[in-house]
């Protein structure tokens, strides 16, 4: 891969990576209560390992850095590209779980400018596209 083409990666990336914002408060039952730190995006292996089985039980209070995990695929035509936000555990107002991701998906057209044109989006949250 050639100079050039490492940076047309990134500079995609970058242009079209979504703004995210995280909720600090949550409403259950009417109370509002603080959203616990371990319920932002971070990698997959925040706990040094490569079992994610485990995760959920590492949540012990060690401080996390905050990932969105971004993903590039080219082709003739266009940049496919996807930003995952993996959450060890999730805290819903109704209920809660083990292992949440939710992501957003778009195709970029080439037009002949390092940044293309945008073709299509789709935003997924608890598998369904919002």
């Amino acid at each position: 891969m050639g100079p050039e083409r490492e940076q047309a990666i990134p500079q995609v990336l970058n242009l079209w990576a979504p703004e995210y914002f995280q909720a600090t408060t949550i409403k259950k039952s009417g109370e509002k209560f603080q959203v616990p730190a371990y319920d932002v995006p971070v990698s997959p292996f925040f706990d040094g390992d490569m079992n994610i089985k485990n995760n959920a039980a590492h949540l012990d209070g060690r401080k996390m850095k905050l990932e969105i995990i971004p993903t590039f695929k080219e082709t003739e035509t266009h940049y496919f590209l996807a930003f995952i936000k993996y959450h060890a555990k999730d805290v819903a107002p109704i209920g809660g779980h083990d292992h949440d991701a939710e992501s957003v998906w778009m195709s970029i057209r080439k037009d002949g400018t390092a940044t293309g044109t945008h073709v299509w989006r789709a935003s997924i949250r608890f598998g369904r596209e919002i």
